[in-house]
């Protein structure tokens, strides 16, 4: 009995010399050492934010991008679809459906035009100066890009209609053959299948 409490008594005399010895030499950290764990955990929450927000951005920047360009298309073909329906005419739909579609393909170009001149000629403007000026210089290049391929268009249709005596007199009276090489070629099918009957 005595024995066990001369053990109990010297397992706590040595963890009390134990901890005085570790509290007399307290451990300082070496100076060459810059690891710190808390900066560590700081800076992989601070880079997983900013990853999140990133995606999270992209993710809806996507989601307005696609909303925008439906809403696009959607009023350039019911626009379309309209002028046919007022017109009475397929072929005037669709013409405005080509010079829609031409005047938004080059607006980007003619942003990128005005911004560029504007870099070349030291030029200062505001971006959205440049994006005004570009946009109006797009959509009217694109109109007349539109009204001069439908005046090509129609000077084709014409030569290669007079080449043709049999469809000549058949497709100057028809009225859907205005500047729409489409059309034209949608009434020579119908031609040929009237033929064939």
């Amino acid at each position: 009995m005595t024995s066990a409490r001369f053990t109990i008594f010297f397992c706590c005399l040595g963890f009390a010399i134990s901890a005085l010895g570790g509290a007399e030499t307290p451990a300082y950290p070496d100076p060459e050492d810059d690891f710190n764990p808390g900066l560590l955990i700081f800076v992989v929450f601070f880079c997983s934010g900013v990853l999140f927000l990133v995606g999270f951005g992209a993710v809806v920047g996507g989601f307005l991008a696609m909303v925008i360009a439906t809403a696009v298309a959607i009023g350039v073909v019911s626009s379309s679809a309209l002028v046919a329906i007022v017109n009475r005419r397929f072929s005037s739909g669709f013409r405005a459906l080509r010079y829609q579609i031409t005047a938004l393909a080059v607006l980007p170009c003619g942003v990128g035009a005005v911004w560029l001149g504007a870099k070349l000629l030291n030029i200062n403007l505001a971006s959205p100066h440049v994006i005004a000026t570009g946009s109006i210089t797009g959509i009217a290049a694109g109109v007349l890009m539109a009204w001069i391929l439908d005046r090509f268009t129609l000077f084709a249709i014409h030569r290669f209609a007079s080449r043709i005596p049999h469809h000549r007199a058949a497709f100057t009276s028809n009225p859907c053959c205005e500047m729409n090489f489409a059309t034209f070629a949608f009434t020579q099918t119908c031609f040929f299948r009237n033929g064939s009957r």
